[in-house]
């Protein structure tokens, strides 16, 4: 493991992963993970952090727990069963809130229908998998470009905390300890790192309530202990723990836009680059009608596009946003694809349009790519 002043001195152009960005490296789709690779190519370094790694296992490992432990409530565990039966029993099962969502679920749902391909299979047979997927995924999430983050020392370590999990009876006095890293961040540069949190509390986000209460209950205590609440809530901190894990003048690759909002008010020295499917770049004629102008249609430019969006130019608004749409693209042989506006925004005096296709638009002539795999799970 590497500390932040460590690896700012070896580089100013790597690119830090977050949770969401391995994620998705590990378990997204063929072509998500292309265009991962291709950011992380494009700099000298990479890294992430011992934060990082433990919420992706509590994350993914969890899920895997969760699913597993389901498939071990089904009785007969030896009576072979189609994958569909099994999938639908074990989703009854299973509490309203799962780790890493629904999408996540999916992901795990349709490895084992790839795994068995309609053959009848066994509770015992499906968790013996599952099983062994969840390590592979453990070891993927590692392994990046062929090399292990371990072997290059490349785990950078501010977290490093006895009192994570610990549910001690005086906790101001058990910590910090000698070998605390979280110390820096919750004493010596307490004044940035609340500053940070009271950011992302105002913000809106999945974790901005919980901030607030956690941050009006600390900062009335009297002396206040940062150090016991952040170990004792990681959930709510785990971004502004992560945003000062990122070395000086690095790239952040995330899925998460509060690095955005956090990178506007206290690291602009960080770069961040959003996960997203690699765009491609068409700049052909299209025309667009919507329910608002069902007799006529509008002319204008499909920009780039992927197999999950798009963005369209036009001289004029075409609809509203949530809005749907049907596309016709006839340079790529596309006719009334049908989409909905996600955003527009005027760019001196021409709209752009953000969209996302309701129904997945076909692949264009000669375009030899396997973006419509899903699923990325390791190969056993």
């Amino acid at each position: 493991m590497i500390s932040s002043s460590d690896a700012r001195s070896e580089s100013r152009h790597g690119v830090f992963l977050e949770t969401s960005a391995h994620i998705a490296r590990v378990l997204g789709s063929s072509e998500m993970r292309r265009g991962i690779h291709v950011v992380i190519r494009a700099h000298e370094a990479f890294a992430t952090s011992r934060f990082v790694v433990d919420e992706f296992q509590a994350v993914v490992g969890r899920l895997y727990d969760v699913v597993i432990e389901g498939l071990r409530q089904l009785h007969p565990q030896s009576r072979p069963r189609q994958v569909d039966d099994i999938w639908a029993e074990i989703l009854e099962g299973l509490p309203a809130f799962v780790p890493g969502g629904g999408k996540l679920l999916s992901a795990l749902g349709t490895a084992l229908a790839a795994r068995f391909k309609g053959e009848p299979v066994s509770p015992t047979a499906a968790v013996n998998f599952l099983d062994g997927q969840r390590h592979l995924v453990s070891e993927a999430l590692f392994v990046i470009e062929g090399r292990d983050l371990r072997d290059l020392d490349a785990i950078i370590d501010n977290s490093s905390c006895c009192q994570w999990g610990g549910d001690l009876p005086d906790r101001s006095k058990a910590a910090p300890c000698d070998t605390c890293k979280l110390r820096v961040l919750c004493i010596d540069q307490q004044e940035q790192f609340i500053a940070s949190a009271a950011t992302l509390a105002q913000a809106n986000r999945e974790e901005s309530k919980s901030l607030r209460r956690l941050l009006s209950e600390v900062l009335t205590d009297a002396p206040f202990d940062l150090l016991g609440t952040v170990t004792k809530n990681p959930g709510p901190f785990g971004d502004v723990i992560i945003l000062w894990d990122v070395p000086h003048s690095w790239s952040i690759l995330t899925r998460d836009r509060t690095f955005v909002i956090l990178r506007e008010k206290h690291r602009p020295d960080v770069n961040v680059i959003m996960v997203r499917l690699p765009r491609i770049i068409s700049g052909l004629s299209c025309l667009v009608s919507t329910p608002i102008r069902i007799s006529s249609t509008v002319e204008g430019i499909l920009a780039n596009y992927t197999s999950i969006d798009a963005c369209i130019v036009a001289a004029t608004r075409l609809g509203r946003k949530r809005g749907r749409f049907v596309l016709t693209v006839p340079g790529l042989g596309w006719a009334n694809r049908t989409g909905r506006f996600e955003r527009v925004q005027n760019v001196n005096g021409t709209f752009q349009h953000g969209i996302r296709w309701v129904k997945t638009p076909s692949k264009p002539r000669n375009e030899q790519n396997d973006s419509m795999k899903q699923g990325g799970l390791p190969n056993e």
